[in-house]
């Protein structure tokens, strides 16, 4: 049987509409998208290729999250493409679009691209924060040498139907980036304690020169998204095994 979450995107858009004008023979389909233009359509992409900031600015507005210290710029897009009208009701389908630009150190374009929300962009970003997948070679397999640890930090994935979510960590105060069950954030720190962060809770730990340390941070199951049930540090292999099965997460 075919399962309609993995269909693609368009398909799920089609049958929405179809469905629509099924429940209502009397209602009327109106192409919007005739009228609106696509802001992610291949010339104006094409167009911002080697383009600096200021001119990705211009033409696509400020991003609605910069990661990596502004290195990339993601931007979300709703358009109206579909609307239909029934009476004294109405209702509007919208095509949901992302998009992500990569800068080099000069500050121009070397990476631009866009696609549907649950889709990740052809060199592995994804609008969860996963990191391109050429940062994998930066964080799983570093060996930490007697001046520093490797701090590994994750997110536990709750049984369904409780909502995980996402988390921001921070460390000694400040705010290293957001994960959630699929990603994971990896940093260097100088050896001694460690003050770490997440949700409304906070821990001071001793990272050891030389050595990993993996910190899970578990989520409350309650309706609040700032509440969190434990935020301690696992056994090395725990740890390992977790890394594993996630993708490594842009820093903010």
């Amino acid at each position: 049987m075919c399962n309609i979450f993995r269909l693609p995107a368009l398909l799920i858009r089609t049958a929405a509409i179809a469905m629509s004008v099924l429940a209502c023979t009397s209602c009327i389909v109106v192409p919007v998208w005739m009228f609106t233009e696509d802001p992610y359509r291949p010339e104006v992409l094409q167009a911002l290729r080697n383009a600096d900031q200021v001119q990705v600015r211009k033409t696509l507005g400020a991003p609605k999250l910069t990661k990596a210290g502004g290195q990339y710029w993601f931007y979300l897009h709703s358009r109206e493409t579909w609307g239909v009208i029934g009476g004294s009701s109405s209702a509007v389908i919208t095509d949901e679009r992302w998009l992500a630009v990569e800068f080099d150190q000069a500050g121009r374009v070397i990476f631009i691209e866009a696609n549907d929300p649950e889709k990740c962009l052809s060199n592995g970003l994804c609008l969860d924060g996963a990191a391109p997948t050429a940062s994998n070679l930066a964080a799983e397999p570093h060996r930490p040498d007697s001046s520093e640890c490797g701090i590994y930090l994750f997110l536990e994935k709750l049984p369904w139907p409780a909502a995980t979510g996402f988390v921001s960590f921070r460390v000694d105060g400040r705010v290293i980036g957001t994960v959630g069950v699929g990603t994971y954030l990896f940093l260097t720190h100088p050896p001694g304690q460690v003050k770490l962060a997440a949700y409304d809770l906070a821990i001071s730990t001793n990272c050891a020169g030389g050595e990993k340390l993996y910190v899970r941070a578990i989520k409350k199951r309650d309706f609040s998204w700032e509440t969190g049930e434990d935020l301690a540090p696992v056994t090395d292999a725990e740890g390992a095994a977790a890394i594993r099965s996630r993708r490594p997460a842009l820093p903010d």
